[in-house]
């Protein structure tokens, strides 16, 4: 009888994720809600309804601790927090460290580093049923830790990568934990952790399991994804995998987040100029122009180091589009670095730019170098990047019109596209450069028969709001 009732106080248990940061917190909450609604626990619609607030937190900026540590007082209720990502690993290295720093003594129950997420479900499950009647408000908060790495523990990992819960074509596999790189900016190495390569075996098997349930497409995921190696296998790198998901029966299209332009080497940019599967859309964060600076992060290339990858990846397929990384307002970053930085954006002329004000972060390196650039200087170089941006991807996108595009037929989201939606456009197709082109109802014929997942060629006929729009051609 006791079991019964355990069961039923796990059911009452109402959790709320909230995630902030990158789409590895995305992913990472996505296992945890997995694993707890294995366990019994139930998702809860607010955080007004929760009993259980887990903050799957970012710690990349401190702009982000500022945001978790505010979320956390704006708890209402005796809820149990529980606090886990990049933000938790900083609270708890703090503690170890003995540093006395405000946020280093915040009021929640259980923190989690962002290799202890696959223990949580059992955790918390534990806890539920010591306290089976489901009451947790006359509980006294504590802090509870895990012990141990749980990407060291390959079983639980399949377990929770094959079992993954697929509701569309689309899906994400972590492939690899943590980073090696230590850029001189770069907290990540201190809360992630080394680089733990994700079994093949394991990937490949998930991979596998999604294309049968009807995934066609998969986003590979990690800090550093290039530098993936099989621990059971060195000759498995990045490429052997990328090769390997492309084979699958089912599998049309593979994306891969993060690169670091160190690590590309000439073999992966001909696998995936020559693959047909695999996204000629690639992310590749430079975060400046000038070598000085470069030096300085320790990003281990050179300016022309990274102009020239772009070239290759150019060469080998010249529609290729790319996004980068930028920060600006490094310590000793000098106007003269700064322009350094514009003229490289100029150069290479990216689609997408994602661009940041350089904020110190604990135990890493520049965090004892003089923040000497002035907040106000960061956020007028930080304009003036977005400024130029604007205006290239403007120019890319009418650069286009005319051009016909090999393009996957997808859907358009009534509640993300809703302007498209209401001018009655159901349908969009996104190329191998992962550009999206709204498809026009010029010939009802046509568009009556188009199906999710058809590849048809698409003819761009004009841009409007930095948006691309146009027709399938018969």
């Amino acid at each position: 009888m006791l079991k019964n009732q355990n069961m039923e106080s796990i059911k009452k248990g109402r959790v709320f994720i909230k995630t902030y940061g990158c789409q590895m917190n995305f992913y990472d909450s996505g296992l945890i809600e997995d694993g707890l609604l294995k366990k019994g626990f139930n998702n809860a619609s607010s955080l007004d309804d929760a009993d259980i607030v887990i903050l799957n937190t970012c710690s990349v900026r401190d702009h982000a601790d500022h945001k978790i540590v505010s979320e956390i007082g704006r708890l209402k209720g005796d809820k149990k927090i529980v606090l886990t990502g990049c933000f938790a690993k900083q609270i708890k290295l703090k503690r170890e460290k003995g540093i006395d720093i405000h946020n280093a003594g915040i009021p929640i129950d259980y923190c989690f580093a962002p290799d202890e997420i696959l223990s949580i479900p059992d955790i918390l499950a534990n806890d539920f049923e010591k306290n089976y009647n489901g009451d947790i408000s006359n509980r006294r908060h504590k802090t509870t830790t895990a012990t141990k790495d749980d990407y060291q523990n390959f079983n639980l990992v399949e377990e929770y990568f094959y079992n993954k819960n697929v509701n569309n074509s689309f899906a994400t596999i972590k492939i690899i934990e943590g980073c090696n790189n230590f850029c001189s900016y770069c907290i990540v190495p201190f809360v992630r952790g080394k680089e733990r390569s994700i079994p093949f075996s394991i990937i490949y098997n998930s991979a596998k399991r999604y294309a049968d349930k009807g995934v066609r497409e998969l986003l590979l995921l990690g800090q550093n994804v290039n530098s993936y190696l099989s621990p059971d296998d060195d000759k498995k790198d990045f490429s052997y995998m990328l090769e390997s998901l492309a084979k699958i029966d089912g599998i049309k299209k593979i994306k891969f987040l993060t690169s670091h332009p160190k690590d590309f080497n000439d073999k992966l940019i001909e696998l995936i100029c020559k693959n047909d599967k695999i996204s000629k859309g690639i992310h590749l964060p430079v975060q400046s122009g000038s070598d000085k600076i470069l030096s300085a992060m320790n990003r281990g290339y050179t300016r022309r180091d990274y102009l020239n990858l772009v070239e290759k990846l150019r060469k080998g397929y010249p529609d290729a589009a790319f996004s980068t990384d930028i920060i600006v307002g490094f310590p000793t970053e000098t106007e003269e670095d700064f322009n350094m930085t514009l003229s490289l954006i100029d150069e290479v002329g990216f689609d997408f730019l994602f661009g940041f004000k350089y904020s110190p972060r604990p135990f890493t390196k520049a965090f004892e170098i003089k923040d000497d650039v002035p907040l106000e200087k960061k956020k007028e170089r930080l304009e003036a990047v977005f400024e130029k941006q604007k205006k290239i991807f403007n120019s890319i996108l009418n650069s286009l019109k005319g051009k016909r595009v090999n393009a996957t037929i997808l859907a358009v989201d009534k509640e993300k596209n809703s302007i498209e939606f209401e001018k009655g456009i159901l349908f969009k197709g996104c190329g191998l450069n992962d550009r999206m082109i709204y498809i026009v109802n010029n010939n009802k014929d046509i568009y009556k028969n188009l199906r999710i997942g058809d590849e048809r060629q698409v003819e761009i006929t004009y841009v409007k709001n930095n948006r691309l729009y146009g027709e399938v051609l018969k």
